[in-house]
Order: structure tokens, then sequence, then C-alpha cells
């Protein structure tokens, strides 16, 4: 039995990528690093409890945050689902039923201002 022996200079050979030095460097510029302008940031306000009745939730120390737009609450949205299913509801209502439960919802001009904001709900 003879071995066939590749004469191959590509298989098992380290090619350099194009874009690898720009890559590795950090010189590279991907379409999340371009500034955006008239866009906005949302953030959710998250419940601590993992059940809890929900008497009320105070927005008035978010709302006064510079580049805040709205604070929103379950109240606030247009609920098309009908019934039991909590599916049915982006932010809950009247109970939080696990930690990290949407409870509001932060919409602001910058990122920075809805993380501010979050955390004065």
């Amino acid at each position: 039995m003879t071995s066939v022996r590749s004469e191959s200079t590509v298989v098992g050979q380290r090619r350099p990528r194009i874009d690898g030095r720009n890559k590795v460097t950090g010189a590279t510029r991907y379409g999340a690093d371009l500034p955006r302008h008239d866009v906005l940031h949302a953030r959710i306000v998250p419940s601590p409890y993992a059940h809890a009745r929900i008497r009320s939730i105070d927005t008035s120390a978010a709302v006064t945050v510079p580049g805040v737009v709205a604070v929103l609450l379950a109240r606030d949205l247009p609920i098309v689902g009908q019934g039991m299913a909590r599916r049915y509801e982006p932010l809950a209502r009247d109970e939080a039923v696990f930690v990290g439960q949407p409870l509001a919802l932060v919409v602001a001009e910058t990122e920075a201002a809805a993380e501010d904001a979050v955390g004065r709900v």
C-alpha cells in the first residue's frame, strides 16, 4: 500500500485575513459604531420582588431626568389581547409574579438618561 502525499500549499497553512489587523486593533467601524440621531432609547424597570401586588408606581422623579421623553406603565399601553393570559401584558399591571418582570418602560433621548431614570422609578 502506498500513501498519497498532498502537495497542497493551502490546507493546514495559516492565511492572514484581509480585515484581521483592523479588527484586532479596533480600527474597523461597524454599523453600531456610527452615531444615530433621532433615535430613542428604551429601558425596562424590572420588578425587584418575586411576587408582589402593585399598588402604585411613582414615576415623578424619573420624568424629571433631562432627556426622558416618557415613562410608560401597563395602563398607558393599548393592550389588544383579552383573557387571563399574561402574554397580552408586556408590563405587569396588578401584580409582579417573578423577579425581573417588566413594570415600566423608560423612553429617553440617550442611553444614559434612560438608565438614570430607571433608577428613579
